[in-house]
């Protein structure tokens, strides 16, 4: 998943975002406008996160060429940056405010999954299953 800090983002914001994903064991890569301190980025390389810096219009031209994933967006324009990838159904942008809460900021980095036992499609319930129950 690519984190992008957009310019004028907090790095608050930025270290929040990473620490969802790390926790949620998604593999990272950082863009940010802003320069980031050198402890922050070597926090990141410790953590297998790469990082590059770019200006907005930087990060819109190389968003173009990302091939499929998600996108969580901090600040900037997420018009201009589904404009920049096409608006391809597989690049999926997460942009909002991020929320002190990381169990709510975790949510784009995991994978929605569902287990159901049924023998109909309107969820019927069928004695087929009680032995594994």
């Amino acid at each position: 998943m690519t984190i992008r800090l957009s310019e004028g983002g907090k790095l608050v914001d930025l270290l929040r975002v990473v620490a969802a994903g790390a926790v949620a064991g998604s593999a990272l890569t950082v863009s940010s406008a802003v320069e980031l301190p050198e402890a922050v980025i070597a926090a990141f390389a410790g953590l297998g996160v790469g990082t590059r810096i770019q200006n907005d219009a930087e990060w819109l031209v190389s968003a173009a060429g990302i091939n499929g994933g998600r996108i969580r967006l901090i600040g900037g324009d997420s018009s201009a940056l589904s404009a920049a990838t096409g608006g391809r159904p597989d690049v999926a942008i997460y942009h909002g405010t991020v929320t002190p809460a990381g169990r709510i900021e975790m949510l784009p980095f995991l994978h929605e999954q569902a287990i159901s036992i049924t023998a109909h499609r309107f969820g019927t319930p069928n004695h087929l299953s009680d032995a594994l129950i």
